[in-house]
Parts: structure tokens; sequence; C-alpha cells
């Protein structure tokens, strides 16, 4: 885990990088994000322990694609989830099983 700031907590700009990430890795297309929205449903302090983020392209289009993602805590209570909207650079994205992160 990253450096927790003077509160205890991950700095929330980590979830948002982690969450971009999980919406466009291995989605088999080259892809621009458009926007990406973010809810931060609780803190992460260093005893939630290992995060776990997978994110699903839940809509592929001609140009545009549609993607959610989320990160969980070692005990798999969820801590934050996001939406994205992606434009497509090539044409070979798919539908696809949610793709954790490493």
């Amino acid at each position: 885990m990253s450096q927790p700031t003077r509160l205890g907590d991950l700095h929330a700009g980590r979830h948002g990088r982690w969450l971009r990430r999980a919406t466009t890795l291995d989605a088999g297309a080259t892809l621009i994000s458009i926007d990406l929205n973010v809810r931060y449903l609780r803190p992460v302090t260093v005893p939630s322990g290992v995060l776990r983020a997978v994110g699903t392209v839940t809509k592929p289009g001609k140009r545009v694609a549609y993607a959610s993602a989320e990160i969980r805590d070692a005990r798999d209570k969820l801590v934050a989830t996001a939406t994205s909207s992606l434009f497509i650079i090539d044409s070979t994205l798919k539908s696809q099983a949610p793709t954790p992160l490493p």
C-alpha cells in the first residue's frame, strides 16, 4: 500500500488512478477516457490490507465504450466504485469478464 496521509488513510487520488486503469486494462483496444465518475464509499487505512481493483467493459460501442470498476479491501468490503466513458481509437473492443488489477 502507498504511504498513508497524516490522518492514516490512503489519498483518494490513488483510488481514482487505480479505477481509471481498471476501466481500460485489457479491453483489447486503444482507449482514451472521456470521463471518470468516482464514488468513495469508505476510508482506506493500513488495517484495510491489500486492495483489489476490478474493471469491466459494460457496453462496447463503435466509437464510445462504457466501463465500470470497483476497489475492495482485504475483507472484501467495497471501498470505491467508478463508471467511465471511453473513446475507442481502434475497433477491436469487446465485452469482457472482469479483469483484476495486479
